[in-house]
């Protein structure tokens, strides 16, 4: 629920009178809490996506990659440019809206890129456009350490038909190039299957 949600919702409560018994005062002070609690998540997790984008400089690569009992939180960037953003946030405070430390996560850095996978030829147009499939460099970090401990490229799927049974690729008109679907789901099931921190 968004924050101008929360707000109109106790607004709503208050202007309906004291039937759930609570005063105006009363009323105030809990959407100013509620209010503040979620002002403190988003800069939390703006925060933390900052501090956990950042690589270290130590390396210590391990053939058995872990995860911990929260699991490595993904991070996912498009094209190696702009900053990283979370698949699934952590879970904040309940009371206050505080996100846990960077120092106590491990995080998968994803980063797309684009891989010549064409060109495409639309024959009922007479038109050739490029083809890309979607690959991704998966940077595992364990920040209690602070080190990067395992690195991995999946490879993305080439572009593909939209309905089954067909060699008809899906093209909306005004698009200038054709990209195959990004491997996330073989990510996340390499991630969620990683065995625990020993």
């Amino acid at each position: 629920m968004t924050a101008s949600s929360i707000a109109l919702a106790m607004l709503a409560m208050a202007c309906s009178g004291n039937q759930g018994g609570m005063s105006l005062e009363q009323t105030q002070r809990e959407t100013n809490t509620a209010l503040q609690k979620q002002d403190t998540k988003a800069a939390g997790i703006e925060r933390l996506e900052g501090e956990l984008a950042q690589i270290p400089a130590k390396q210590q690569l391990t053939k058995t990659p872990y995860r911990d009992t929260l699991g490595p939180f993904i991070l996912e960037r498009q094209g190696g440019t702009g900053p990283y953003k979370f698949y699934v946030a952590p879970l904040a405070d309940v009371t206050t809206g505080e996100l846990p430390p960077a120092n106590t996560l491990i995080v998968a850095l994803v980063d797309y890129k684009k891989v010549d996978d064409g060109p495409y030829v639309i024959v009922e147009k007479n038109k050739t456009i490029p083809g890309f499939r979607l690959d991704a460099d998966v940077t595992l970090i364990d920040h209690t350490i602070p080190a990067v401990i395992y690195k991995k490229t999946f490879k993305g799927e080439k572009p593909s038909p939209s309905l089954k049974n067909s060699n008809d690729l899906y093209i909306k008109e005004g698009d200038t190039e054709i990209v195959g679907k990004k491997p996330f789901e073989e990510i996340r099931t390499f991630l969620a299957e990683l065995p625990f921190r020993k």
